[in-house]
């Protein structure tokens, strides 16, 4: 579920971006003499890619942008499609193409990408591109962008975006907070909006400090943390393995075990949480420390059958 505080607080203009002053000031005069360059943002999930690359969009005056997420769509014809319609005369005068997650294009469709941004798509047209690796992307392709890094927040300009948020919310946060805010929110706008959305309204320390332990956790994967958090509840067999299937949709096997022990371990390290939890929690931790073996689903449904089982009878007091 995406944070209403992470929309309500994403900057439309450059005058609202905290932080990132280097790019500001390029986004800026690129603006000013009007020489627009296709570029890359590159920077961790959550850092204000996109919301950069849509403020550059929105100067450069299109009145027609695409918005892909390339890992819906990483196919070579799809991708030859597009650039295809956006070589085409269109009655548009400026249009922009916005590559979300780059990266994760396959490497035929990032070689139909090479020759157009080599000769220029159109003097109307725009590319941004955003990624958090350049791993997997062909250097020529590379080559063809102005790169530009995003990079977190400091620990003043995170304070900056807090206290802007106190005065329009009218809140005051105390001050024990804001340095578990800062500090576990590592510099990442989406995480420290969403993380001050999540814990505004609690004031106990130890249970804020759990919470915000988890947040960059639950941000990439929330589904695993659906499953353990079912799991610790001891829920019905039959609840645990709705959860199970859902991660399985979207996450392999062998990570949704180490998600599961990396949650544990942070939820070991906090202060937040009774002794009898955390022995229901070195059980489940034994059980996920060895690599799962081939077949690998069927391993972790057995395992995680056989961990709630053992949780349920510990809540009894059926065995020590």
């Amino acid at each position: 579920m995406k944070s209403t505080f992470a929309i309500k607080y994403r900057p439309e203009i450059l005058l609202e971006v905290i932080g990132n002053k280097a790019i500001v000031k390029v986004i800026q005069q690129m603006i000013d003499t009007e020489t627009f360059s296709h570029i890359m943002l590159e920077g961790m999930t959550g850092s204000g890619k996109t919301t950069l690359a849509r403020i550059l969009a929105n100067n450069f005056g299109a009145q027609s942008v695409d918005e892909i997420n390339c890992v819906f769509y990483s196919g070579i014809n799809d991708m030859r499609e597009k650039i295809e319609s956006l070589q085409k005369t269109s009655f548009l005068k400026k249009r922009v193409l916005i590559l979300d997650e780059i990266h994760r294009l396959s490497a035929q469709s990032q070689d139909v990408l090479l020759k157009p941004l080599e000769d220029g798509v159109a003097s109307d047209v725009l590319i941004i591109a955003c990624t958090t690796t350049t791993e997997k992307l062909n250097p020529m392709l590379l080559d063809r962008f102005k790169r530009l890094k995003v990079m977190p927040l400091s620990n003043k300009e995170a304070l900056v975006l807090i206290e802007r948020v106190e005065k329009i919310e009218q809140v005051e946060i105390p001050k024990w907070k804001k340095v578990l805010l800062v500090e576990k929110s590592d510099g990442v706008p989406r995480r420290l909006l969403s993380n001050m959305e999540k814990v505004l309204s609690i004031n106990d320390e130890k249970e804020v400090s759990f919470l915000l332990d988890l947040s960059a956790y639950e941000e990439e994967n929330g589904d695993v943390l659906e499953l353990f958090k079912s799991m610790l509840a001891m829920q019905s067999w039959a609840i645990v393995k709705d959860k199970l299937k859902k991660c399985l949709k979207s996450v392999a096997p062998e990570g949704i075990r180490i998600g599961l022990m990396n949650i544990i371990s942070a939820r070991l390290m906090s202060d937040y949480g009774t002794d009898d939890e955390k022995l229901r929690l070195s059980f489940t931790y034994d059980g996920l420390k060895i690599p799962l073996q081939f077949p690998e689903k069927a391993n972790i449904t057995f395992l995680v059958y056989n961990i709630s089982g053992i949780m349920r009878k510990l809540n009894r007091g059926d065995e020590k």
